[in-house]
């Protein structure tokens, strides 16, 4: 579908709180709209053509919204419990006559979206991940109902923010969707999902969610060493990774703190007969200094790892490197999550 006009934002991030403004150049009305960031959003109504909305949210701490530790609910459970429909594995959501009505039929596609599904007449279904049991002294897998992404499935990726929302008149009425020459019944309806800007100002977090990550490099002494047990979870026999976290933009920082935090029970997983096992609290652990080029020692505690003075851990590209090493197999073997970054920062004016 090609349109004109689109989505412009004038947003920044201070002191925790997302502020500025919406404007829809778009040629048609918007309805239903909702910005998102991190794991928290905000329902904005209606927008009309040409008009601009005012924006504050709030972001909630990471602390207690990390996904990794099974308590946080996706954005889409969120606005489904908030349109009184029971989101989540084991919900159900029964009430026909509500599921015809806008917010009710908006909040269950934005489950199914997220990876969950509602048809109507029966539970909610949330996308399976994979729980780490033992079985014969080993580590088996089997299907867990539950939402491990750091990243929440409604986010664009490579975007803080994310603006979606539904046309209020079809996008392309002349587009007659028909099978077999037959015209379909029903209602059709366009979502808009556009990624928004952001700048930064004064006192600053940088939540998890906007934080890239991947595995920059892995060594093991033999095939098997270090195993992706679930998608994120890992175990480590002897061998080290590194992670490398990318923080998005911002301008000159006048100082900085970073924050990993780990899962005390990554996946779920149980150690019962699953041999020696250890965490990622004893291990080695460490920051790589862009400045003295050598890589500095320091350890989780806790499952949590701080740095106070953080600009030395910066690198081009604001890259920062965290590598885990197992080097003892008489240790045991290793289970853990892909750390989460979130950084606290005062930004110059």
């Amino acid at each position: 579908m090609r349109t004109t006009g689109g989505i412009t934002s004038n947003l920044s991030l201070q002191q925790n709180i997302i502020r500025g403004t919406v404007t829809n150049t778009l040629p048609y009305a918007l309805s239903d709209i909702y910005i998102l960031a991190g794991s928290d959003y905000i329902a904005l109504g209606n927008l009309a053509s040409g008009s601009t909305q005012q924006v504050s949210l709030k972001l909630s701490s990471n602390v207690s919204n990390n996904p990794a530790n099974g308590q946080q609910q996706s954005i889409a459970d969120q606005i489904a419990s908030k349109q009184g429909i029971a989101a989540g594995p084991y919900s159900s959501y029964t009430n026909t006559s509500q599921s015809q009505d806008e917010p009710h039929r908006h909040a269950a596609m934005l489950e199914a979206l997220s990876g969950g599904y509602c048809d109507g007449t029966g539970p909610c279904y949330r996308s399976s991940t994979v729980q780490i049991i033992p079985a014969n002294g080993g580590l088996t897998r089997r299907l867990l109902y539950s939402n491990t992404s750091a990243h929440d499935p409604l986010l664009l990726t490579g975007s803080p923010v994310t603006l979606i929302g539904w046309t209020q008149t079809p996008a392309d009425p002349a587009s007659n969707v028909t099978i077999n020459g037959q015209t379909l019944n029903g209602t059709r309806e366009t979502l808009i999902q556009a990624p928004l800007d952001i700048s930064y100002s004064g006192n600053i977090r940088i939540p998890t969610s906007f934080v890239a990550s991947q595995i920059s490099d892995l060594q093991q002494e033999q095939n098997g060493s270090i195993q992706e047990a679930s998608p994120g979870t890992y175990t480590m026999t002897v061998g080290s990774m590194t992670f490398e976290y990318t923080l998005p933009g911002t301008p000159q920082l006048q100082k900085s703190a970073l924050s990993f935090r780990a899962s005390s029970n990554p996946a779920r997983v149980s150690t019962q007969n699953a041999g020696t096992t250890t965490d990622i609290n004893h291990i080695q652990t460490g920051l790589y200094n862009w400045k003295t080029k050598q890589w500095d020692s320091i350890s989780f505690n806790q499952f949590v790892l701080s740095v106070s003075d953080a600009n030395s851990y910066i690198g081009p590209g604001n890259r920062v490197l965290l590598n885990l090493t197992n080097p003892d197999a008489n240790l045991g073997t290793t289970i853990f999550d892909t750390p989460t970054l979130e950084m606290q920062a005062t930004v110059s004016s």
